[in-house]
């Protein structure tokens, strides 16, 4: 009966965990909202403590950060930390994208390529959300082969850390979102072409600094690690 319980604790906490993620991930839970243990938990229907277990996960993954005298907050991603992160991402899945390179299949490469063709129909349709998901989608299905099960893990943290806020990149940059249609079908061109490893992870680098360039250019000169990123 014990072991029992225990499962169903378990189980709570997972559910728990998945809905919160979800919310923070998806923009129902905004940068800086308060995540209240009781109120959250009579929402989900639930005790407190799968509550707490999950808003302590997030934590942990860096989704959620806790404030003295304040509480759990979903974590908020100023301009500097958001092109730091897309930096790092950069260099990381530059790398893991050159190693899942030659493991591709002409399959393989025809899917990412269907993939990119329906986020070319999200632009048309001004479906943000659906142009991220599928976004997600193209990258991993180079990564997602890379043998380094800890390199990848570091990757889907720094995705889902900037996942909250990608739709709203999206609306205020609509002419990023056609342009990195293009670097994806170059990469995938590269690919076909049998380019060597060096090259294909310096496209998908580039790939992902041609974002921080576009988002910088919205944005006051004021913040300097982008601009020394950028040699600006």
């Amino acid at each position: 009966m014990k072991t029992k319980r225990i499962e169903i604790m378990q189980s709570k906490h997972e559910e728990a965990y998945q809905i919160l993620k979800q919310r923070i991930l998806s923009g129902a839970l905004t940068s800086g909202y308060r995540l209240v243990t009781d109120t959250l938990a009579r929402d989900l229907n639930m005790s407190a403590s799968p509550i707490r277990e999950a808003i302590r996960r997030l934590e942990a993954e860096g989704l959620v950060r806790h404030i003295h005298n304040v509480g759990a907050l979903v974590t908020t991603m100023d301009n500097d930390r958001y092109i730091g992160a897309l930096e790092t991402l950069a260099v990381l899945e530059g790398y893991a994208t050159a190693s899942a390179a030659p493991l591709l299949t002409p399959v393989d490469v025809a899917h990412l390529e269907s993939v990119t063709d329906r986020m070319h129909d999200s632009v048309e349709q001004g479906d943000p959300l659906r142009y991220h998901r599928l976004n997600r989608e193209f990258h991993e299905g180079f990564y997602v082969l890379c043998p380094n099960a800890v390199l990848i893990d570091h990757i889907h943290r720094l995705w889902d850390s900037l996942d909250a806020i990608r739709h709203n990149i999206f609306v205020l940059l609509p002419q990023r979102a056609a342009s990195s249609l293009t670097e994806h079908y170059r990469l995938l061109n590269a690919v076909r072409a049998g380019k060597d490893p060096s090259s294909i992870e310096q496209l998908a680098r580039d790939h992902k600094r041609a974002m921080i360039k576009a988002f910088m250019a919205a944005q006051p000169r004021e913040s300097g690690l982008a601009h020394r990123i950028l040699g600006q």
